[in-house]
């Protein structure tokens, strides 16, 4: 008959794949939506940033590509009359100067879209969430804390998944000795040097 042999030793569980949640934006830290340890799914509301400057800039954007689109207008429409009055001897010249008016106030409306397409995308960035199910770790950052990159919270948190985990596990030389007997392991490396 053989005896069962039940050994303990500490491990540490570690996971194959984490998802480093870091605030891709600047702000003020306005909730938390989880415990620590606990399990989130996909998708799932992680944190807030304060979005009210992000808001106001964009707003600040959004009259920025009014007002260029009023310009472009009213260069267009200079350039459309010149046109017109060249039959009636206006200089090549002057119609250069309305044509170069009319192209750098166009150039001026996609930089305002430009900077308003990246004014809404920041103010998106002030909701951070999981990108992966799995467990979520501590925190340091609390709510009302500055966090975003250059911070001293430019990582909030990590999301480790659980589907697969790996363990290590520490064993006493000895007592790994005293059990493997004669077998030879994999582990060793008696001869190693030699064979390179």
């Amino acid at each position: 008959d053989s005896v069962p042999n039940r050994m303990s030793f500490i491990g540490y569980l570690a996971s194959n794949f984490d998802a480093v949640i870091q605030p891709r934006v600047n702000g003020y830290l306005s909730s938390k939506q989880y415990g620590n340890g606990m399990p989130v799914r996909r998708g799932q509301l992680l944190f807030t940033i304060d979005p009210d400057q992000l808001s106001t800039s964009m707003l600040a954007a959004e009259a920025e590509l009014e007002s260029a689109r009023a310009q472009a207008l009213e260069a267009r429409n200079n350039y459309d009359r010149a046109v017109l009055a060249r039959i009636n001897a206006i200089s090549q010249s002057q119609l250069d100067q309305y044509t170069a008016q009319w192209k750098a106030a166009e150039a001026s409306v996609r930089s305002a879209e430009q900077s308003l397409r990246n004014a809404r995308m920041n103010v998106g960035y002030t909701e951070l969430r999981s990108p992966i199910d799995g467990i979520i770790e501590h925190t340091a950052a609390h709510v009302g804390d500055y966090v975003g990159p250059g911070t001293q919270f430019s990582v909030l948190t990590t999301v480790s998944n659980i589907d697969t985990l790996t363990v290590d596990v520490a064993i006493p030389m000895s007592q790994y000795l005293r059990y493997a007997g004669d077998r030879t392991s994999i582990y060793d490396n008696e001869g190693l040097l030699s064979d390179i």
